[in-house]
């Protein structure tokens, strides 16, 4: 690998824009889009870029199983997961998932008091909208396919044949 691929690679781990990487590794700005995707291609810069992702994968911590858990913490969290004291503070319900305070965005409490002095605490709580933001560090770590495989062996033998008459297949 040339030293201007190697810078390639280094410049492409920042961002993972191949055209971005290819100017700033040197190439020009006119054909830095063409080059970048040409670059991409190449064995040995894939594999130096896999090796790169899964280095910056190991430092950060962002493992499949870790950002998977967080996935499955986010995805499956659920309001009965959690209980307001008499203080008004969120506390997490007995049963619920270890680390379910996590999917807690925010809280509000708003003190009312009445014209006898008495007062009532209401409180509203948000659970995050994750998703996203873990899609991106699960695409940082390479997690994810571009383009998803269909498997339709799986189906039930009735509904795989279904489908073939749909689509006439035989």
């Amino acid at each position: 690998m040339t030293d201007k691929h190697a810078r390639f690679v280094q410049e492409y781990l920042v961002d993972f824009n191949a055209t971005q990487a290819a100017i700033r590794a040197g190439f020009s700005p006119r054909t830095a889009k063409q080059q970048g995707s040409r670059l991409l291609t190449y064995a040995d810069i894939a594999e130096a870029i896999a090796a790169g992702r899964g280095a910056v994968a190991d430092k950060s911590g962002i493992t499949r199983e870790r950002v998977l858990q967080e996935l499955a913490l986010l995805a499956f969290s659920d309001v009965k997961h959690y209980l307001i004291d008499d203080a008004g503070n969120v506390k997490l319900a007995a049963g619920a998932p270890d680390g379910a305070s996590r999917a807690i965005s925010s809280v509000k409490r708003r003190v009312r008091v009445d014209e006898e002095g008495n007062s009532t605490t209401e409180v509203e709580f948000r659970l995050w909208d994750k998703p996203g933001p873990l899609k991106l560090a699960g695409k940082h770590a390479g997690l994810f396919a571009e383009k998803p495989d269909l498997d339709l062996s799986a189906l039930p033998d009735e509904v795989f044949e279904l489908l073939k008459r749909q689509l006439n297949l035989h």
